[in-house]
């Protein structure tokens, strides 16, 4: 089931990912092995489905054995300025948790 998954895509996003139940994480877990990059996007403090397993602890546990550091987004997109300088970047990285 892998091959054609990995010819056909470059990437998997994941948004809402803090949401995501173990079966989820066990799906990206092989993908990730796999070789295709994930990128996962959530905040743990919006999960909503823990009553179908969603756990934001066990997306922390996952994310931080993928690899670099999540690059954490702090504030709200219409803080932002409306013009960013030259250079400038709207995210930082932070520690996480």
């Amino acid at each position: 089931m892998l091959p054609p998954l990995l010819s056909r895509f470059a990437e998997v996003v994941v948004d809402e990912a803090q949401d995501c139940s173990a079966a989820d994480l066990a799906i990206l877990k092989r993908l990730h092995e796999a070789g295709l990059p994930l990128v996962l996007v959530g905040d743990p403090d919006q999960s909503i489905y823990a009553w179908r397993g969603a756990d934001p602890q066990a997306l922390h546990a996952f994310t931080a054995r993928l690899g670099p550091a999540p690059l954490r987004l702090t504030g709200k997109l219409a803080q932002l300025p409306r013009h960013l300088p030259p250079g400038g970047h709207p995210a930082r990285r932070e520690p996480g948790p």
